[in-house]
């Protein structure tokens, strides 16, 4: 197998991306609170089993909360895999959307090794992470099967890139009228603040695209909005008061709340955006007729 040396030379992705600069992946050992069974498996080892695949690291993030402890090297982390021959659209639109794999792991016995099939829209540059019907899995860090699992995990999810184009293309038409697009961001809105949360954000400002690509009413577009929106933060919220109503100046209007900070938990951003999945996967089923599950 490739080194992380010969790695980082070859990627094509090389001059955004340094993976030596995350401490959880270069771990060489575990956390010493892991148990005698606990089989560690650094990120950095994996990464070539990826490479044997022609799948780079694209994009690494570590969890801020374990990072700021000073643990950095046991962080849960997320690293975003490419294949540059795969750099191909995967829906209607060229060149708009390539297939990820995201990998989710970490060295304090937290946690499984979790694969997932991501869908990166190149415009924002944002991984739609799809939900479990296609593909992906976990592998426990024990055994001596680990690497033949995590190989199998990554077949496994390749077979289902073609199913991943097949559900964009048929989002892309699927046409929402704006009453359905407003109860679409609604829904959203709750998948991040629940009601007792105490915030209201106006979903129209959720639908307002940021350039020219996402001025569509089609489902695709409409979730890839409103994803981006939820999961980068930006938008104006605003705050209820003591007694249950939303804070108004003096003028009438509302109080403005700080913008809605981005996501920076790896399972915080994976749980919004596989429910985010979830909800339009069923909006797309009421769109046909069928019952969502």
């Amino acid at each position: 197998m490739m080194t992380i040396e010969q790695i980082q030379e070859r990627s094509p992705y090389r001059d955004k991306l340094d993976i030596t600069r995350y401490p959880s992946v270069m771990a060489e050992s575990p956390s010493p609170k892991v148990s005698d069974k606990y089989k560690f498996l650094s990120a950095k080892s994996l990464i070539p089993v990826y490479a044997e695949h022609n799948f780079f690291p694209w994009k690494i993030t570590e969890s801020r909360a374990v990072k700021d402890s000073g643990n950095n090297a046991f962080t849960k982390h997320c690293i975003d895999f490419m294949n540059p021959d795969m750099e191909k659209s995967l829906s209607p639109r060229v060149g708009e959307v390539f297939p990820q794999i995201s990998v989710i792991g970490s060295h304090d016995g937290s946690a499984r090794l979790q694969q997932w099939l991501k869908a990166m829209r190149v415009w924002c540059t944002n991984g739609c992470c799809t939900n479990h019907d296609l593909g992906g899995g976990a592998v426990k860090h024990l055994g001596e099967d680990f690497y033949a699992d995590v190989a199998q995990i990554i077949n496994n999810v390749l077979q289902q890139i073609p199913h991943l184009g097949e559900r964009i293309t048929s989002w892309s038409n699927t046409q929402l009228t704006q009453d359905e697009r407003e109860v679409f961001a609604q829904e959203a809105i709750t998948l991040r603040y629940d009601k007792d949360s105490g915030v209201w954000i106006d979903p129209r400002e959720l639908l307002k695209p940021k350039r020219v690509q996402d001025r569509a009413d089609d489902l695709w577009t409409t979730y890839s909005v409103i994803q981006e929106k939820l999961t980068k933060g930006g938008v104006t919220a605003y705050r209820r008061d003591d007694n249950g109503r939303y804070r108004l100046r003096n003028s009438g209007e509302r109080v403005r709340k700080q913008g809605m900070r981005g996501i920076t938990s790896v399972d915080g951003d994976k749980k919004l955006n596989q429910a985010l999945w979830r909800l339009t996967d069923a909006m797309a089923k009421l769109k046909r007729g069928e019952v969502a599950a």
